[in-house]
């Protein structure tokens, strides 16, 4: 609801873009210690050049980033009013800048300890997953209004949750075999 201090300053927009900025150089560092867990053939490949790989892999995850946002503005255009839209994308941003705080140790221990990244990746991937969960149930609002409602529910979860991050790792290993 609207109230008097609801208004966003300048700091405000800016402390947003720095923090989700960290959750993307977090997704950038971790998926540069996933991929050659996943697929071994590439960890010579990517070890010749970790600037330019994280930089790539930093990039793809601000690009999803932008592209789940746009794709939760159009679900809420479709099914929400704009002041739930709002919310909505609000607390999608939200979850992810808390997200990147969240990865930060993760990502030290990884870069400290490289020798124990199947633990830290694994601790990343229950942080995401947390971090979709908490943003998932502020979408239940939208997509569950009755029980008849539980079919969109189903293929909201489909198509935006599921979907998209495994598109998005399989599109991260095909952009590494293209370097």
């Amino acid at each position: 609801r609207d109230s008097l201090f609801d208004d966003h300053t300048v700091s405000e927009t800016r402390i947003m873009l720095a923090m989700l900025g960290l959750t993307w150089v977090m997704e950038g560092l971790l998926l540069y210690y996933a991929i050659p867990l996943s697929v071994p053939a590439l960890a010579p490949g990517l070890q010749q050049s970790v600037f330019l790989h994280v930089l790539l892999f930093t990039g793809l995850a601000a690009l999803f980033h932008v592209l789940q946002l746009l794709f939760y503005r159009l679900l809420g255009w479709v099914f929400a009013d704009p002041v739930d839209t709002g919310l909505w994308t609000s607390g999608f941003n939200a979850s992810q800048a808390c997200l990147g705080v969240m990865l930060l140790p993760v990502v030290i221990v990884t870069l400290v300890a490289p020798e124990q990244a199947n633990s830290t990746l694994f601790c990343a991937v229950i942080l995401y997953f947390l971090a979709r969960i908490v943003f998932i149930l502020k979408g239940f609002r939208i997509f569950f209004n009755n029980f008849s409602s539980t079919v969109y529910f189903l293929l909201y979860l489909c198509s935006a949750e599921v979907v998209p991050p495994l598109s998005f790792y399989t599109g991260t290993v095909l952009a590494c075999n293209m370097i």
